[in-house]
């Protein structure tokens, strides 16, 4: 919990570090005084000042070092308005020195920051909101598909505001602008990484003549230096840029029907991939109907004219893949327009049952090659109550022939089930698919889920138990197949809890700043190259207990084993997080007494076998406030 003190630790800087805290304790103390002094004089300024304030004994153990000594820490939140909320209203939340042994904070440093936000004419044509972030010594996650996230030491400045003008029978306009960078270390990695963003969006909405007319346009940079997952000894670099522009519009035709037409046109460029250059125009319309009370029928159009292009933006909904320079993914290059039509139907039999059924041609010219294919389905849902119960099931089949690309048939089945069974609350639900056709048309996909819980109360126990499992992969597309699966339990008997979890997983995903995330088919096919393959288990088990009224103690450890992998480079990333916390709290009066230990391990790559660690002891006092 030592924030700066993990990097450089020294007598000088610990003592930087005490004096900033008393000045920050000062200033608070002679700003509420001020405040106060202000609030009095005018009346049209209303404030409420709260707070936590805390005292304490701390150690940290690192790595880089080893401090103790007294620790401040604290927490406030200044809200208020002036005149009226609606006219202008303001927060401002600091926080100084919290991590998870003095405060409700899950960080394992003593996380500094501020949090600003101010708004204008919330209740007029042209309201302005403004807000403004600022942290140091913040935790950050790096997420692993099904697993807990591994953690990161960092510093983030963040900006937005956005303005809006809404006159009664005028067009509106919302415009929003956002500003961000960040910087942060992985713990036990060997490099650090950066991440810098933009971000410009102008919306606008009309209805004239019973049409809804819309518009918007968006305008978005990312630059990021990250740490390359499977080989954390790299950096790897992206710049991209993305803009698009969007026309829609929609009206009721008559008491049942509703037509809706959108025209758009993206551009992106990327120094990744192969994705120097790329740009979609797309144009779509559909018509949804009523014909009879229990038919509902949907007939829609879509053209666009570069199809992979249009993929990836459902692929990367949190900005771009990382990975080296190195690689290119030609089916990229050679992507081409694509046309897509069909009609869609679903009749209501009865209260519980449905059928539904449809037929849709595609057209793709993906990779030099022309493909068209044709597809009919038809499927019917069924629900009930079955033996105390509630029983649902589902079953659709498809046949789809193609021009230029294999024929086949498709199937896909879900059935779930839940009631009490000799006094335990139970669920489950299963589903199933079998050559299903993917957002390329010349591939398919095999996958089944499945989950299960149960609960029960004996006496003052109360127990849980739960199970998931699900598997897919991309037919006759090599290295595709994702796994994931877990198992939990939970115990509680009066004060007393227990809990444990179990999670495997493994698949491919793309790198972003966030971690890794997985990837539907169309990644697959589009970006080989740029996928990092993973394979973890974790575990985890926690308690709790309350031997008095105002005692508590809480406890929890969580290991994870991830190795990791990319086509570019040749090292397998084996990676290793334990994860232990010990906590004791009792509440007496205004005051908390708080005490604890933390430690966390964290190695990758060559260093698993001697990985970073962090420990921290705390020992203090936390009261509360309330100023005005």
């Amino acid at each position: 919990m030592g924030g700066d003190t993990d990097k450089d630790l020294g007598p000088v800087k610990r003592q930087r570090r005490q004096i900033g805290g008393w000045l920050v304790l000062a200033a608070l103390l002679l700003g509420t005084k001020a405040i106060g002094q202000v609030t009095a004089l005018d009346d049209n300024l209303k404030m409420n000042l709260t707070g936590l304030a805390s005292f304490g004994y701390n150690g940290f153990f690192s790595d880089a070092g080893n401090s103790n000594g007294m620790l401040i820490g604290g927490q406030g939140s200044l809200t208020g308005y002036y005149y009226h909320p609606k006219f202008l209203s303001f927060r401002v939340d600091p926080y100084y020195n919290q991590s998870r042994l003095n405060s409700t904070s899950n960080s394992i440093y003593g996380s500094t920051g501020i949090h600003t936000s101010a708004d204008l004419f919330t209740g007029g044509h042209m309201p302005v909101g403004v807000s403004f972030d600022k942290t140091w010594d913040s935790q950050n996650q790096i997420d692993f598909p099904g697993a807990p996230s591994f953690i990161s030491h960092g510093r983030g400045t963040g900006f937005s505001v956005g303005w809006g003008l809404y006159y009664e029978n005028k067009p509106s306009v919302q415009v929003n602008y956002s500003l961000n960078d960040s910087s942060y270390d992985i713990l036990g990695a060997q490099t650090e990484g950066d991440t810098h963003a933009k971000s410009l969006s102008v919306s606008s909405g009309y209805t004239v003549a019973g049409f809804n007319l819309a518009a918007l346009y968006t305008n978005t940079s990312l630059n990021q230096n990250l740490p390359f997952i499977a080989d954390t000894s790299q950096k790897v670099s992206e710049t991209t840029h993305q803009d698009g522009i969007q026309f829609s519009a929609s009206r009721r035709l008559w008491d049942s029907t509703n037509w809706a037409a959108s025209i758009g046109h993206s551009h992106s460029s990327a120094d990744y991939a192969g994705l120097n250059d790329e740009s979609n125009t797309t144009v779509s319309s559909s018509l949804t109907l009523a014909p009879l009370p229990k038919l509902a029928m949907n007939l829609n159009v879509t053209y666009g004219t570069n199809y992979a292009a249009a993929l990836l933006q459902g692929i990367l909904p949190q900005g771009s893949p990382a990975a080296p320079a190195s690689s290119s993914d030609q089916i990229l290059s050679n992507s081409s327009d694509y046309l897509t039509y069909g009609v869609h139907a679903n009749y209501t039999l009865t209260r519980q049952w449905y059928v539904n059924g449809g037929a849709d041609r595609r057209e793709q010219n993906l990779n030099a090659t022309f493909v068209q294919t044709d597809t009919v389905y038809t499927g019917t849902g069924y629900s009930h109550s079955l033996a105390g119960g509630s029983f649902g099931v589902g079953y659709s089949i498809s046949w789809f022939s193609s021009l230029g690309a294999q024929s086949g048939i498709g199937q896909t089945a879900s059935a779930s089930y839940s009631r009490p069974l000799l006094g335990w609350r139970s669920t489950a639900n299963f589903n199933l698919n079998h050559n299903t056709s993917t957002a390329i048309l010349n591939y398919t996909s095999d996958g089944y889920g499945g989950a299960l819980g149960v609960s029960r109360n004996v006496g003052a126990v109360a127990l849980s138990l739960n199970a998931s499992a699900s598997k897919s992969r991309v037919n006759g597309l090599g290295n595709s197949d994702s796994l994931a699966n877990g198992f939990g339990a939970s115990v509680g008997w009066r004060t007393l809890s227990l809990g444990g979890n179990y999670g495997r997983t493994y698949g491919n995903g793309l790198q972003l700043a966030s971690g890794i995330v997985p990837v539907p088919p169309p990644g697959q096919v589009l970006l080989p190259s740029v996928l990092v393959y993973y394979n973890g288990r974790s575990y985890s088990v926690s308690g709790g207990w309350r031997p008095a009224r105002r005692w508590t103690l809480n406890g929890t450890y969580i290991r994870t084993r991830y190795d990791t992998s990319g086509s570019a480079s040749s090292v397998l990333s084996d990676n290793l997080s334990t994860d232990f916390l010990f906590r004791t709290s009792y509440y007496f009066r205004q005051m908390t007494f708080n005490a604890g230990y933390s430690r966390v391990l964290q190695g990758f790559g060559v260093n698993i076998n001697n990985p970073a660690h962090s420990d921290s002891f705390y020992v203090g006092v936390t009261r509360a406030f309330n100023f005005f």
